[in-house]
């Protein structure tokens, strides 16, 4: 049985100091009828340090809407996806259903350039999560990686495992959030369409998925959770999968501004151009995990903030790793 739910991202993101809105209404295996809401918004801006590009030729402080739009479209609707090497994505529980680029998931490319010859590394930092919550993501422009999300209260439909310690009955009322099921997919390209020194033909590239809910006992595959809900109401042979997606739930730090005391959220490293500047290339993906055993029917319509932090560092000793 396959059980399809469409949804919409609203999104806002800015790179280097960043900031992502994204509206979903979204499960993995709702019972509910398709839904659809929101409207794609996004920006994208690295500063004076770290310039951002969607064509590797023009680089911008800060991309708009309308520009972005001509990369993305103007309306995104995205079903329930999954993906266990980057490559692959699936918007059904049994891996036969292949997901739609920029229809069932988020996926973008993106050049950044900088004359800041000192950081040779690209990363994800700055978790500021536990520090804020949506209503001050909303009102405020904080400087950092964050997810949140405005929560959605949602009626149990049957008793179910919320985890390993704690049953939630038929008919209670809880607010779930769709921030807890979020996944930011970052994978190394090798740098094209700009003026290198030397042709980038590198073959180890740099690749991981971020949790961003950072907790690892709600993860990928647990057998509470959504999963516990869907055993229940739609299939209790399906089994979830044993081959985990290789995740991080934490993010690089840095040490004096500009060392990583870690390479977990490395994302690539610069090339040397012939025109005085350093150059990176990433694909960034955006999606719902639907097998995050947060991903509930109670995250429809849900509200997300997210923002992601980019910058340029001197990555750590391979002992350090």
């Amino acid at each position: 049985m396959k059980l399809k739910k469409k949804i919409t991202l609203s999104l806002a993101i800015l790179l280097f100091a960043s900031v992502t809105l994204i509206t979903t209404t979204f499960a993995w295996f709702s019972i509910a009828q398709d839904a659809t809401v929101g409207d794609l918004s996004m920006e994208i801006s690295g500063g004076t340090e770290l310039l951002v590009s969607l064509d590797g030729i023009n680089y911008h402080d800060n991309i708009d809407t309308d520009l972005l739009k001509q990369y993305l479209g103007d309306k995104l609707e995205v079903t329930h996806v999954t993906t266990f090497d980057q490559e692959n994505y699936f918007s059904s529980y049994d891996n036969e259903q292949g997901a739609i680029v920029n229809k069932d998931y988020l996926s973008f490319d993106i050049w950044f350039r900088t004359n800041d010859f000192m950081c040779t590394g690209l990363f994800l930092t700055n978790n500021i999560t536990p520090n804020y919550n949506y209503e001050t993501a909303l009102n405020n422009k904080l400087r950092g990686t964050y997810c949140f999300s405005e929560g959605v209260k949602y009626t149990n439909p049957v008793d179910f495992k919320y985890s390993e310690t704690e049953t939630r009955l038929a008919n209670e009322t809880h607010t779930y959030y769709a921030q807890d099921a979020m996944r930011i997919g970052i994978k190394e390209l090798n740098v094209d369409l700009a003026p290198l020194k030397t042709e980038d033909n590198r073959t180890d590239l740099k690749k991981f998925i971020y949790d961003p809910s950072e907790d690892e006992d709600r993860g990928f595959g647990e057998i509470y959770g959504q999963y516990d809900i869907l055993k229940q109401r739609v299939d209790s042979s399906i089994l979830p999968p044993t081959n985990k997606p290789n995740t991080i739930y934490q993010l690089s730090s840095m040490q004096y501004n500009y060392y990583a005391v870690n390479n977990n959220s490395h994302c690539g490293d610069f090339q040397q151009g012939s025109d005085g500047y350093l150059y990176a290339k990433i694909n960034v993906t955006i999606w719902c995990e639907g097998w995050d055993a947060d991903c509930l029917d109670g995250i429809l319509k849900d509200n997300v903030l997210m923002q992601l932090y980019f910058r340029g560092a001197v990555p750590a000793e391979p002992s350090n790793n």
